[in-house]
């Protein structure tokens, strides 16, 4: 199951959203009691999505926040060799075309942000050209340089392949974050 979620995002959670109501309705068909025992549980559930939906709506259709970009660099084994490593900084002409196996995004942060994020912590990272959904990735600080923090993620599935080619993309200088 974790090779399909992994692989296979979008369908594991949509078929999570398709299949959950239906189960409640069917439960409900063959016991009409049980809406005693569930009602508690629905209406936390309602009580605490319904807002968090309404804010990623927000975000995506109308927010034009975001973060500013300082640096991408590509970290990929080529071949079964030794580590390649290519630095692009945001804003200079010279982009890595090869493909990478990691991707680490150095970005501007606040300093309420470095207070709150430790390493280990997560973030989630949503861009809108690329999708509504928020995915979650493991932030760091950038040790010796002030003021910066870096999310690294193996590029793997579809989004992280489409944010790959949107951050390496010559006129993207800034993607939108929720933190």
């Amino acid at each position: 199951l974790s090779w399909v979620r992994q692989r296979f995002y979008r369908i594991f959670y949509l078929s999570h959203i398709i299949a959950s109501p239906l189960a409640l309705a069917m439960l409900l068909m063959h016991w009409n009691g049980s809406i005693l025992f569930l009602c508690p549980s629905l209406i936390y559930y309602t009580a605490t999505c319904i807002p968090q939906f309404l804010q990623s709506f927000i975000e995506c259709n109308f927010s034009k926040d975001g973060i500013q970009i300082v640096d991408v660099t590509t970290i990929g084994h080529f071949d079964n060799t030794e580590p390649v490593e290519t630095t692009s900084n945001i804003g200079s002409s010279e982009r890595s075309t090869t493909s990478s196996s990691y991707v680490s995004i150095t970005f501007k942060a606040t300093d309420e942000a470095i207070q709150k994020f430790r390493p280990g912590y997560h973030v989630l990272l949503k861009a809108p050209r690329l999708s509504c959904i928020s995915h979650p990735f493991t932030i760091n600080a950038v040790h010796g340089q002030p003021n910066r923090m870096r999310v690294m993620f193996k590029v793997r599935g579809s989004f992280t392949m489409t944010l790959f080619r949107e951050i390496m993309a010559p006129q993207e200088q800034t993607i939108s974050e929720q933190l």
